[in-house]
């Protein structure tokens, strides 16, 4: 029921990674007889044992193992496993893990995604990691086989995590108990679970999806969780970690509370369960494979990321070079070397404004195809992208209970907080205005940021005395202003209260 083919499958993505890179082949080799000690145990053949893991992760690698190779083998295991899973009986009834989950609620089957089989699953269930990972493995298998109804379960799935379950920042995963989805709409901020490696699995389903069906919207949530939920698990110094990403923080209630008890007021060097850090590490290093998807000879770029690309196309060799100042800035360069005949479609931000392309410094006519601005480039072609990127104020469903009478700030791909460290304690008490539009300067902090100011009225503390717990409405408040920074860089200045949404009027 636990992590033995899980973390198997993350060795053989090792192999894989480390193949490509070196051509070296000696691992790949060792993992390749993993492999087939496993299809020799599991399977529907008399003698095998007809299941699938416990925490998945393998199905993913395998068809990570399946392109690099070509051997049809590793797609076939990972298509029973994806295919196999929600079956009965399944491990949950032949291990002491059913008695254990008996006792547990929070570890029944949904917590493994088992409770059903993928095509009668409506909503994301159980441990967000392992839903995520499987999620992805999914993708990947769907497009192998060309599954209309396994593609249609997995945007379903899909609708419902994004458009009912996820956080603002990108985040999965509500409850530590479980390390789990709750239900629709349940997003608490300061005792929320939301793992890093949740949203790190929510970018790698997303970038399947797109490859599925290249439509912005999953590049949309894909940008939000790698530029808010995963960045802020990793520090600034690159050697400190958060595990749990909460959106609201008071260190002294975070240390005392039982219900607080996985959410650290800071990182931490390292973890009993150490899936984060190497996680995080692992993803900024592959961060180029999110930028660019590719269809025969139509090329999808999603991030706008600096970057140099190369591409083999039906008609040749063709590079990209992309110099950018996102996320700071809705600007960047993208210049094509290669044949004619190649498409190009440069996504169209969710929130961009104005959105505007140069060709060789002339406006450039072109058609939107899901959110995707669609080019023919020649060779040398050089593209000017533009966009405005406003500060502004997002409220939640009012569904959310949390966020019920409060906003949030983003911009661009950027959510927004307010630290202890620039305003002060009692940070719940700000009220914002939302008929003044935050403003935004550039500023020299963390090596240069863009930095917001929100504009609203806190209580006057000296006309409340301390020992005073109530009184009548009506209390005097006074204009002020809330500094904001951006979420991923929030606990780099030492233990302070944290805020994402605020009191709103």
């Amino acid at each position: 029921h636990g992590h033995e083919l899980y973390c198997a499958g993350h060795m053989l993505e090792a192999a894989v990674a480390y193949h490509a890179v070196t051509g070296d082949g000696r691992l790949l080799k060792v993992m390749e007889k993993n492999v087939e000690l496993i299809r020799s145990v599991f399977g529907t053949e008399e003698g095998k044992l007809n299941s699938y893991p416990g925490h998945e992760e393998i199905e993913l690698a395998l068809m990570k193992a399946y392109r690099a190779t070509g051997d049809r083998k590793y797609y076939e295991l990972a298509d029973y496993f994806v295919e196999n899973r929600g079956s009965r009986p399944g491990f949950l009834e032949e291990e002491r893990f059913l008695e254990l989950s008996g006792k547990e609620k929070w570890l029944g089957a949904d917590y493994h995604q088992a409770h059903a089989k993928i095509r009668d699953q409506k909503a994301a269930e159980g441990h967000a990691v392992r839903a995520m990972y499987f999620y992805t493995g999914a993708a990947d298998v769907a497009l192998e086989k060309g599954d209309p109804t396994l593609r249609q379960a997995l945007e379903a799935l899909w609708t419902n995590v994004t458009g009912r379950r996820m956080y603002l920042t990108g985040g999965v995963g509500s409850q530590g108990d479980g390390e789990r989805f709750t239900l629709d709409y349940d997003l608490p901020n300061d005792t929320c679970y939301t793992e890093t490696c949740a949203a790190i699995g929510l970018a790698m389903w997303a970038l399947r999806m797109l490859k599925l069906n290249p439509d912005s919207s999953y590049a949309d949530v894909m940008e939000r969780a790698l530029y808010n939920n995963v960045l802020s698990g990793i520090s600034e110094d690159g050697e400190h970690y958060f595990y749990v990403n909460p959106l609201m923080l008071k260190p002294d209630v975070a240390r005392y509370r039982r219900d607080h008890e996985s959410v650290e007021p800071e990182r931490v060097k390292w973890f009993g369960c150490a899936c984060c850090p190497p996680n995080v590490i692992r993803t900024l290093c592959g961060l180029g494979g999110y930028v660019y998807t590719q269809r025969e000879d139509a090329v999808y770029q999603h991030l706008y990321l600096g970057n140099s690309a190369s591409l083999r196309t039906s008609k040749g060799e063709a590079s990209l070079c992309c110099v950018s100042e996102m996320p700071w800035e809705g600007r960047a360069e993208i210049t094509y070397q290669g044949p004619a005949g190649v498409s190009l479609f440069l996504r169209i931000p969710a929130y961009a404004e104005n959105f505007c392309i140069r060709r060789n410094g002339e406006k450039a006519e072109f058609s939107v195809e899901k959110g995707y601005a669609h080019l023919t480039p020649a060779e040398g072609d050089c593209f000017q992208v533009s966009f405005d990127m406003p500060a502004q104020y997002v409220q939640a469903n009012p569904r959310v209970t949390e966020d019920c009478g409060r906003a949030a700030v983003c911009r661009g791909p950027l959510v927004y907080c307010a630290e202890e460290a620039d305003n002060g304690t009692l940070l719940n008490d700000f009220i914002a205005d939302l008929s003044q539009q935050p403003r935004a300067e550039r500023e020299d902090s963390f090596g240069g940021i863009v930095a917001l100011t929100a504009e609203g009225s806190r209580s006057d503390y000296g006309e409340w005395p301390e020992d005073t717990l109530y009184r009548p409405a009506g209390s005097a408040r006074k204009q002020a202003s809330l500094r904001l920074i951006p979420y991923f860089l929030w606990n780099n200045r030492g233990v302070g209260e944290m805020l994402v949404w605020m009191n709103a009027r």
